[in-house]
């Protein structure tokens, strides 16, 4: 009377190894469903027990991976390329700032009354300086070039 908790012990085993392409929520599912049952067996506890597990696992991760994939990016080339966009722009603000001293970026920053980095993220706080830097660009020199 082993069979449930074998099922059970299968569909988690293929849940857990179809979970990373987002369609192991099926088999981890049914492999919850017959491990409940199976764990009112006595003969069948053990491997109902390690379907079960299996099974919940699959699924968490199944269902981690399928809202990665809907909402986050449809694809991994979409989530590289929104991910370069930033880097690009990233670096584009770090530039800006670079000709200023230290001096003048401090200066400014206390002008604009911008939170300590602690409060707000580091592109808020880039983007919050280049505002104060572009709104009164006479009130702050920009380094000398050699």
């Amino acid at each position: 009377m082993r069979g449930l908790g074998i099922v059970s012990l299968i569909f988690g085993i293929v849940g857990v190894l179809f979970c990373w392409f987002g369609v192991g929520i099926v088999p981890a599912v049914l492999a919850i469903v017959f491990g409940l049952a199976a764990c009112f067996n006595p003969t069948s506890r053990g491997i109902a027990a390690m379907g079960l597990i299996l099974g919940l696992i699959g699924g968490i991760v199944s269902a981690g991976v399928a809202y990665g994939l809907v909402y986050v990016g449809r694809h991994p080339a979409v989530a590289l390329e929104r991910g370069q966009e930033w880097l690009d722009d990233f670096v584009e603000k770090e530039t800006f700032l670079k000709q200023y001293s230290g001096e003048v970026i401090e200066k400014a920053r206390r002008k604009a009354s911008v939170p300590s980095l602690l409060i707000i993220s580091p592109r808020t706080y880039m983007e919050l300086l280049i505002n104060e830097l572009k709104k009164h660009p006479e009130e702050y020199p920009t380094k000398v070039e050699e």
